[in-house]
């Protein structure tokens, strides 16, 4: 899901905004989303301790 999403708006900022903004917007939802969600798209916030 995450490589189709970063596709798909790395294509989109290429064509719209330029091809110099196309790394800058991937490390920004790269960097939003693990601010969002730190443990993963589908990740689970419980962790075992042995």
């Amino acid at each position: 899901m995450g490589g189709i999403l970063i596709g798909v708006v790395e294509a989109w900022a290429g064509t719209y905004l330029g091809g110099e903004f196309k790394l800058v917007t991937t490390f920004s939802i790269l960097i939003a989303a693990l601010m969002i969600r730190p443990y993963g798209l589908f990740g689970t916030i419980e962790i075992e301790r042995l």
